[in-house]
């Protein structure tokens, strides 16, 4: 009886110590490293200078305030609507000054690789928002309408 109660024991020590042991072996998975700053070189192609490029970004909405469970409390959104908030964006001018005709420049684009972008120009045309990778994209060359 003795043999068996220390069979037991030794049994349950052991499964113990192996479980431990996994769990205290397992490799870690290592640490992803934050994307360092992302840049563009910005040429200006077109015969006009160009005065705005803009990064747009969109930002998400607040949400909603939780409402009251309490049957005598009149909830928040009484009188408005049940509508969720939409999301808004948010344009940015990354161009300190204008960009003259056949110039370049490096512009920092933050951490993202995949940014929207827009282009006005001094004479009034523009570039509608495209959507770019400039992780694979490292130059950028704006060209104007052309003229007829």
């Amino acid at each position: 009886m003795r043999s068996l109660s220390y069979t037991l024991a030794i049994g349950c020590v052991a499964a113990f110590a192996a479980t431990a042991a996994h769990a205290i072996t397992k490799p870690a998975a290592p640490a992803k490293k934050a994307p360092a700053a992302v840049s563009v070189t910005l040429v200006n192609g077109g015969a006009s200078p160009v005065v705005e490029f803009s990064k747009i970004e969109v930002v998400a909405a607040p949400a909603p305030a939780p409402q009251s469970q309490e049957w005598w409390a009149a909830p928040m959104n009484w009188f408005s609507s049940d509508k969720p908030a939409e999301p808004t964006t948010s344009e940015t001018n990354l161009l300190a000054a204008p960009l003259a005709p056949k110039k370049s420049v490096v512009l920092k684009l933050g951490k993202d690789c995949k940014v929207t972008v827009s282009a006005k120009f001094e004479d009034g045309s523009s570039i509608d928002p495209v959507a770019m990778d400039f992780c694979k994209d490292k130059k950028l060359t704006l060209k104007g309408p052309s003229e007829e």
